[in-house]
């Protein structure tokens, strides 16, 4: 999800130098999609996709049969993000915020928050969406900024540990399955929607 520019979200020339080769470097996909465990035929969705740094790579493991919603506010990333997947069908695009969701209840395997919780307005809102689209057993992962003085990323003061977002998520009815060590500059935490409201 990405922010910046008069308009509030970046422009094409920015979106570009968000993909480089130093950002596999910084940010390696292979730990974030270990942690998530993309199957084949899985429906899942990128919140905040971007240019598609992650939502190619998952695509290629759910495979035709599967679906990747890649959700993003910004419309030069949904217009480059669709022109690069046109020759994937099982890439959807959606030009949309992360509180607002236009997909149905219980409806994915997993859902990725990649680097956007700062750029979310309403967390809290969120969270709860997510908790809606997700089908019980289904995945979240976060993966944010660590609170170090990194090449690249949103001011220090801003960042949030995990210590600090882990009890909203809870308090929406997720389950901690573990902490996940995505790369040198982020941290991660995957969740599970439990099977029951019991739970």
């Amino acid at each position: 999800m990405l922010h910046g520019g008069s308009s509030g979200f970046w422009s094409k020339e920015q979106l570009q130098r968000l993909t480089t080769v130093d950002r596999e470097k910084w940010m390696p996909r292979e730990p974030v999609l270990t942690a998530l465990h993309p199957e084949p035929g899985e429906q899942l969705a990128d919140i905040g996709a971007g240019l598609g740094w992650l939502t190619f790579p998952l695509a290629q493991r759910v495979g035709t049969e599967g679906r990747v919603w890649a959700i993003e506010p910004s419309p030069d990333a949904t217009d480059a993000l669709r022109a690069e997947a046109r020759s994937l069908p099982q890439i959807q695009v959606l030009t949309t915020v992360a509180e607002s969701l236009t997909l149905p209840d219980a409806s994915l395997d997993g859902v990725l928050w990649h680097t956007v919780y700062l750029a979310i307005q309403d967390v809290p809102t969120a969270m709860t969406e997510t908790y809606r689209v997700l089908k019980p057993g289904g995945r979240w992962l976060i993966v944010d900024w660590k609170s170090i003085d990194t090449p690249m990323g949103p001011p220090l003061a801003r960042r949030q540990p995990p210590e600090a977002v882990l009890p909203r998520a809870l308090a929406v009815g997720f389950r901690l399955v573990r902490h996940v060590n995505p790369g040198p500059v982020t941290w991660g935490l995957l969740f599970e929607k439990p099977q029951s409201e019991e739970a």
